[in-house]
């Protein structure tokens, strides 16, 4: 598991993982600095006020992208093309404190076709999310995209399995079965 809390230096946030996991990842508004060493254990403050730390749990099939603001936060190994088989276990992030747009990008690369996600608030993919299956969109996670195109439209639910860590309200979506790419986004103020 790991937390996030602020640090004595303002614009950074701390993520570290634990148990005594070799890395800690400092995140600032447009960039990510990773720091390797052998034990963090206690070198990020917890608990401090004002700060909630909310877990997302996610996984698609095939390849992943996570985007907190229009900031990419995560990558599957293998995109833009080679299934891992990543998707049959969730990916965990913590989504900081005062994130406008949480957006999920997923390429099928073939068979079934899905997006599946939770949080620890009770945030759960489904119908009311928006999903778009223009490839081409710019910008389109950013908490000021406008979508004057109206690419983007209410998620299609797809009957799917559960899986390990995502909570079992939720649902498989996607933007268009005929495409093999979508985009999601649910905005989170």
């Amino acid at each position: 598991s790991f937390y996030l809390s602020r640090t004595a230096l303002s614009s950074f946030y701390c993520i570290e993982f634990k148990p005594n996991v070799s890395r800690m990842i400092l995140v600032q508004k447009f960039a990510i600095l990773i720091l390797c060493t052998t034990h963090f254990e206690g070198a990020c403050p917890t608990n401090e006020p004002g700060i909630k730390d909310t877990s997302l749990f996610a996984t698609c099939d095939n390849l992943l992208m996570i985007y907190f603001d229009g900031v990419l936060q995560f990558e599957d190994e293998g995109w833009p093309g080679t299934d891992t088989y990543q998707w049959t276990s969730a990916t965990e992030l913590v989504i900081p404190s005062g994130t406008k747009v949480l957006g999920i990008e997923c390429k099928d690369l073939g068979g079934n076709m899905g997006i599946l996600a939770s949080t620890s608030d009770g945030l759960v993919t489904n119908g009311k999310w928006q999903c778009s299956h223009n490839d081409k969109l710019v910008g389109w996670a950013e908490p000021g995209f406008e979508d004057s195109a109206e690419d983007f439209s209410e998620a299609l639910t797809i009957n799917g399995k559960s899986m390990p860590n995502i909570d079992n309200s939720a649902q498989w979506i996607w933007a268009n079965q005929t495409y093999s790419w979508a985009a999601c986004k649910k905005r989170l103020d």
